[in-house]
């Protein structure tokens, strides 16, 4: 590997550059510092262009910002669980249940022989239940229906 230094017309100083060739952009260090991976004009402070492995601790102590109409995280050796977002729907799967949150409504997976779709734990009932309001008790399950209680359905 080479080691280039060339003028872009910079009025500070030259940048640096690691790579292969004069055209093969491996590291460049810019002359505000900034720091680009295959890229020749780095827009942030670490700017990369391809896939990024870590093999230990991300730690970010700001916001991530993803700029994608879908972005998908997976967690875990076989990716068993995962989150996304589709472009209209957030979307979290844990070892193949399935939730999605967006376009107005709720969706779970469908419950199997194996497994219930949806698990509520039991609670005591809410003071002040508004319509929608779903709740158990060791009685059984409620619902706040039309400004109604109406349980226990067991």
């Amino acid at each position: 590997m080479a080691i280039y230094s060339y003028d872009e017309g910079l009025a500070v100083s030259t940048p640096i550059k690691f790579g292969s060739s004069a055209s093969n952009t491996g590291i460049l260090v810019d002359a505000n510092g900034k720091v680009g991976i295959q890229k020749s004009v780095p827009t942030e402070d670490l700017d990369v262009a391809g896939t990024v492995a870590i093999s230990s601790t991300l730690d970010v102590s700001g916001d991530i910002a993803l700029a994608a109409d879908t972005i998908e995280f997976k967690l875990g050796a076989s990716g068993d669980a995962q989150q996304w977002w589709s472009g209209t729907d957030f979307h979290i799967n844990v070892n193949s249940g399935e939730i999605r949150l967006g376009g107005g409504k709720t969706t779970v997976v469908a419950s199997t022989t194996a497994r219930a779709s949806l698990t509520m734990a039991h609670g005591t009932a809410p003071t002040s239940p508004v319509n929608g309001d779903m709740w158990t008790t060791t009685a059984g399950l409620y619902v706040r229906i039309n400004g109604s209680t109406v349980g226990p359905l067991s």
